[in-house]
């Protein structure tokens, strides 16, 4: 039985083989128009409050940010067709953000009929203005170490999911402060990679907050959790899921464990308060204050700010 969530899901598709087929009818220019349109109306719909849509075609199926779209009898035929267009153009992924104008989707339209978009799709788009929409041809390097593939049928690791995630990491944190910089930069590549190998992938960190400052304290949030988690002693796998539990949410990121829950918890209190006036010191010590922050913990934390200003 299709969940809900496909259902949008299969309405982009189908808007999106509407808009390729008429790119592909001469003269058609009003109607392609009207098709762009319809299609960036269905890209709203599929993001609801994610921050982009990936459309991956893998082992003759489709998926939409992890989740495998099954077509009924209505969608079968654009279904198929997409994932053939995909297939025959060498095209694993299609990255749509929510700045997708009607020009970028008249644009991408019109490339899967120009016989240079082949094995150049990316370059093409960018040549002709388009910015809210990627595409990743097959066999292109990933940028993250790719993760043993599922015995039943899952989505591939998305690499283009994994670009646009760490751009929106390396932005959030910025080039200053005590949780930015290189080592911050390094410790959300860690989280990615170990994100990669959970069952759910990326897709999360698809449905984060779109909001700038919020997004900003999520980030800094886990930049924290890690490194007080190595400074505390923990292992590798305790460190990155204090982290992965501060920027995706305790409760249903620590797996049961109390401390890494206790942990992102206080990475995430300390790092709202670092966005507002506090310097490090004062903001553990409010938190201490009220009882929110252990001693050790807060003794570990202050080490890996004041040692990162």
């Amino acid at each position: 039985m299709p969940v809900p969530t496909e259902q949008p899901y299969r309405r982009l598709v189908a808007a999106l083989w509407v808009l390729v087929r008429t790119a592909g009818t001469r003269g058609a220019d009003a109607q392609l128009r009207a098709a762009a349109v319809e299609c960036q109306r269905c890209i709203v719909e599929a993001l609801g409050e994610a921050t982009h849509f990936v459309l991956q075609e893998h082992d003759g199926a489709l998926f939409g940010n992890g989740l495998r779209i099954r077509p009924d009898v209505a969608a079968f035929a654009a279904t198929a067709g997409i994932t053939a267009l995909l297939q025959d153009n060498e095209i694993s992924e299609l990255l749509l953000l929510p700045t997708a104008g009607v020009d970028d989707l008249m644009v991408l339209g019109r490339g899967w009929h120009d016989p240079a978009a082949r094995g150049g799709f990316e370059a093409l788009l960018r040549d002709r203005g388009c910015r809210g929409v990627h595409v990743a041809h097959r066999g292109a390097p990933m940028p993250v170490e790719p993760t043993a593939a599922p015995a039943t049928l899952a989505a591939a690791p998305s690499q283009l999911g994994a670009v646009f995630t760490m751009q929106r990491f390396a932005a959030a944190v910025g080039p200053v402060g005590p949780l930015s910089a290189g080592r911050a930069r390094a410790v959300l590549q860690s989280v990615l990679h170990r994100l990669l190998r959970q069952p759910a992938g990326l897709e999360p960190l698809a449905r984060m907050q779109r909001d700038p400052q919020a997004h900003a304290e999520l980030v800094r949030a886990c930049v924290l959790a890690v490194r007080t988690a190595e400074e505390l002693g923990w292992n590798d796998e305790r460190c990155l899921a204090a982290g992965i539990a501060a920027l995706l949410g305790a409760a249903q990121a620590s797996d049961g464990d109390a401390e890494v829950a206790e942990l992102a918890r206080a990475a995430q209190a300390v790092a709202a308060l670092l966005c507002g006036r506090d310097g490090p010191r004062q903001a553990i010590e409010r938190l201490q204050l009220h009882g929110e922050l252990p001693a050790f913990v807060g003794a570990a934390m202050e080490q890996v700010l004041v040692a990162s200003t």
